[in-house]
């Protein structure tokens, strides 16, 4: 019985301490209602998600090729094109000036083979003739007249001088020959030289038009940079106003969940308030009753106690003078026996 009236006590002194602070019962129960509209939204939010059919896989879209990189790749190529066209059309003139140089050795090693060899017979002529002029000169010993050594003389003169003569002429030949050789190879030197000055003034109109191409695709590059710069912009621009109206409407149904909920709140709190406040006035009332009557039961005590308090000095008086009667009589008995 005291035990149930002790948790009745608790129970009441909680309830005028949740009164006397009535933020700390609200804040309770919203948590508690918060937790709860959570906790049913999630699985509100399973259940949908379980009844739901499978979602179709999607075929993976191909990347999408930017501007940057289109142009990228076909300014790569075009340049690639110039450059073969610009080396196949250096490189024949370099191969045609290379196979006339070869062409100009190999007459030129032919007409020294044909002179090797032209030179190497009138060698051997002229030597078989001096042999011929000095053989003449063993018939001088066996000669005893001087008109046969005056003939003799005057023939290998005659023979000598010829053959000198010849080959005057031969060294006259080859010196002329030299000199048009000569000029030949400058006529060459020259028809080289404007063959690899041609060559070079195409090599520079290459090159021109190459920095021409490399500046019109770098341009071309720029505004494909510039276009995707401002698509990307744009996208970004959108998917910003995608995301923030999403976020705003969900921000607007948040608000008006949390409008509800207030409003269910403080319908629930109104529609307890009168419940609370008759079990506040009946707990207050148990309370002052028990009150009175642990009141009561206290004078009543304090009755008792100091009746029992005027019993124990009456008593202890009582003790008192029978100790002095016994004493009395214990003296009495000893003068009687004395």
């Amino acid at each position: 019985m005291s035990a149930d009236k002790n948790y009745s006590v608790r129970k009441v002194t909680r309830l005028c301490n949740m009164e006397r602070q009535p933020g700390l019962e609200e804040e309770w129960v919203e948590d508690k209602e918060l937790r709860i509209c959570k906790r049913r939204e999630r699985v509100e939010t399973r259940i949908q998600e379980l009844r739901a059919p499978p979602k179709p896989k999607t075929p993976t879209p191909p990347p999408e090729v930017s501007h940057t990189e289109a142009q990228l790749q076909q300014s790569a190529e075009g340049i690639r094109s110039v450059l073969a066209n610009s080396s196949a059309f250096v490189t024949n003139v370099h191969l045609a000036a290379i196979s006339r140089e070869k062409e100009r050795r190999r007459q030129h090693e032919e007409e020294e083979a044909t002179l090797e060899k032209s030179l190497d017979e009138v060698h051997r002529d002229w030597k078989k003739r001096l042999e011929e002029i000095h053989s003449r000169w063993e018939s001088a010993e066996r000669m005893s007249s001087a008109e046969e050594l005056r003939l003799l003389l005057a023939s290998q003169q005659a023979a000598t001088e010829e053959l000198l003569s010849e080959r005057k002429q031969q060294l006259e030949h080859m010196h002329q020959k030299m000199e048009e050789d000569l000029e030949a190879y400058e006529t060459s030197v020259g028809k080289d030289t404007e063959v690899f000055a041609l060559l070079t003034a195409r090599m520079r109109k290459q090159y021109g038009l190459l920095l021409t191409r490399y500046r019109s695709e770098a341009l071309k590059i720029q505004e494909a940079i510039r276009k995707d710069q401002e698509e990307m912009g744009a996208k970004q621009e959108e998917e910003f106003r995608q995301e923030f109206h999403r976020v705003q409407q969900k921000e607007e149904r948040n608000l008006e969940k949390r409008l509800e909920l207030d409003e269910n709140r403080f319908r629930a709190f109104c529609l307890g308030r009168e419940e609370r406040e008759e079990a506040t006035r009946k707990a207050k009332d148990d309370l002052d009753r028990q009150i009175h009557e642990m009141r009561e039961r206290v004078e009543e005590r304090k009755a008792a106690s100091v009746l029992y308090a005027e019993k124990l000095d009456y008593a202890l008086h009582v003790l008192k003078r029978r100790e002095a009667e016994a004493k009395l009589l214990k003296a009495d008995l000893k003068r009687t026996n004395n």
